[in-house]
């Protein structure tokens, strides 16, 4: 088994097997034992099966169109088939010889998207069967392709996939535009990819031996599998809330708990409002955690007015600085804090005392951001001050 990984890993297997036939191959001695040991087997349904059309064409992946039909992919026939509930199949060439299609699935577009493993593409066909297709940004390997396996949709209304050999996580917008994220550990060869029920899409790391997670910003956050080389291959959401994969050498289903991502706010408040010329102006600022992991290396920086004096700063956690232009350097001023790890559900608070000096209206503006957390609309916060005349 190891050999047979080795000269997948060297391309040889890559080029001709797919990803998919990795798993036709890892598969083959269990369903051989089970044949050998079982001349048949207690079913409560009926198969039917329809012979599609082109021969030998390696039919790989199958998903639920939005028109009532099934629509599959021809890995060696470089067609896409669409079969009825009936049975009756249709199939559509793709335009790049050799592509070998893989992976399918539906798009919030009303279009089935798939991956074309050999062309380095991504593929859109339509219900009535036009096909688009999208060129991988260039791969500097020795199959010219970053080997696109399993395409889903995203919780964001873009298609999601995974590049085996380019060791990325790519995003496709139904327009067509092409954004790429590494994935952090080399080689890993990401195969599975599905969207989980916390709005961010996951994903299996077949070599590299972890179930990743990716936010529909890109940032990327890996689990290791605790089976050493298990290989895991596919990817689900359960019932449960949790996300479910198979592990191909290991002999496992493995469950993955689904813990809402950090999730950063921050809220500032100047108190009070209005203030009289010469009195003081106390700036509240709050960051706050709503996710459920740590946030890390978390940051806050505060635009304090030019007219502000500064009298005073507490923060319950960390430690911060300030750095002005104005002058006297008395006023004004940028505070940068660093608070370190917020953990979920809780908050930091940064309390500033200032003289108010300028009769009009001031502003000052809060920032927090953290390492692995992608920024949103309320990571900033402005607090807007009327200044009476004494």
């Amino acid at each position: 088994m190891a050999d047979a990984i080795r000269m997948i890993m060297e391309g040889a297997g890559w080029a001709r097997l797919m990803a998919r036939g990795l798993a036709v191959m890892l598969a083959a001695p269990v369903w051989l034992a089970l044949c050998a040991t079982s001349a048949s087997a207690a079913t409560t349904g009926t198969i039917t099966e329809f012979a599609v059309p082109t021969e030998s064409s390696l039919p790989a992946g199958i998903a639920a169109g939005p028109d009532g039909s099934m629509w599959f992919t021809e890995a060696v026939g470089n067609k896409i088939g669409r079969i009825t509930t009936a049975g009756a199949i249709t199939e559509f060439a793709i335009p790049t010889a050799d592509s070998h299609p893989v992976g399918i699935a539906a798009g919030p577009d009303g279009s089935m998207w798939f991956t074309e493993f050999k062309g380095n593409k991504i593929g859109r066909i339509t219900t009535a069967g036009a096909i688009t297709e999208f060129a991988i940004p260039e791969f500097a390997g020795p199959n010219e392709s970053s080997l696109p396996v399993e395409i889903a949709a995203g919780p964001d209304g873009n298609m999601w996939f995974t590049e085996a050999l380019g060791n990325k996580i790519g995003r496709i917008t139904t327009g067509g535009a092409i954004t790429e994220f590494a994935v952090p550990t080399e080689s890993s060869v990401p195969l599975g990819i599905v969207a989980g029920p916390d709005g961010n899409v996951w994903f299996t790391e077949h070599i590299g031996n972890n179930i990743g997670r990716i936010t529909t910003g890109g940032a990327i956050t890996e689990f290791a599998v605790p089976t050493e080389t298990s290989l895991p291959l596919e990817i689900a959401a359960g019932p449960d809330g949790n996300m479910w994969f198979t592990e191909a050498l290991g002999n496992k289903i493995g469950r993955i708990t689904v813990v809402p991502v950090a999730d950063l706010s921050i809220a500032l408040m100047g108190s009070p409002n209005p203030v009289v010329s010469g009195n003081q102006l106390i700036y509240t600022l709050t960051a706050t955690n709503g996710g459920g992991e740590t946030a890390s290396e978390v940051k806050l920086e505060d635009q304090l007015p030019d007219s502000a004096v500064l009298k005073s700063l507490h923060t319950t956690q960390g430690a911060c600085t300030r750095t002005t232009t104005t002058k006297p350097e008395t006023k004004g001023g940028l505070m940068s804090c660093n608070l370190g790890s917020l953990e979920g559900g809780k908050s930091a608070t940064i309390t500033i005392a200032v003289t108010a000096t300028k009769p009009g209206i001031v502003n000052a503006k809060a920032v927090v951001t953290a390492s692995n957390v992608t920024s949103d609309t309320d990571d900033e916060a402005p607090a807007t001050t009327t200044v009476l005349g004494d």
